[in-house]
């Protein structure tokens, strides 16, 4: 078994370089989640690749066609992360796809269905929760959702050969 160290929100565009890239490798850290203005396919494309070279990982979760897709279309979101994660896919850093940044309980079963198309495209899923401050009662927040429809993740899927 293995942890990861994940820096949750990276250097901003400007600052997105092999050689910051390499600092946050060489303090431990293994994993980016995008984030900090990390929001279109060229800056991450271009992450993706300053990561490839210092050795890091990449959770994309800043990608604007899945946010778009997850938050305000009603439509299957399989085809659509499908692409996203074959765009990123070349990447050796490429570890997976987030698909809502803090959703409301009522959201869960289109998160469950976005994590089932990040899964299915082969990819890890990520959804970052509300955190307990802003939830009242954390067990009612996520268990407020039916179990077949609550989002989870196999560790077995986080690791990527």
């Amino acid at each position: 078994m293995s942890l990861t160290i994940a820096a949750f929100w990276p250097p901003p565009p400007h600052e997105t370089t092999p050689a910051r890239y390499r600092q946050l490798a060489d303090a431990g850290i293994d994993l980016v989640i995008t984030g900090n203005y990390l929001n279109d396919r060229i800056i991450l494309r271009h992450a993706l690749a300053c990561a490839d070279e210092a050795g890091l990982g990449v959770l994309v979760a800043s990608d604007p066609r899945v946010d778009v897709l997850m938050r305000d279309l009603d439509v299957d979101p399989g085809p659509l992360i499908r692409q996203v994660v074959d765009d990123y896919r070349p990447f050796r850093s490429f570890r997976g796809i987030g698909v809502m940044d803090e959703p409301h309980a009522a959201q869960f079963p289109r998160v469950a269905a976005g994590v089932a198309a990040v899964r299915a495209a082969g990819a890890f899923a990520y959804a970052n929760l509300l955190p307990s401050h802003a939830t009242g009662p954390y067990d009612a927040y996520v268990g407020s959702s039916p179990r077949s429809s609550a989002p989870t993740c196999s560790p077995s899927t986080a690791t990527r050969s």
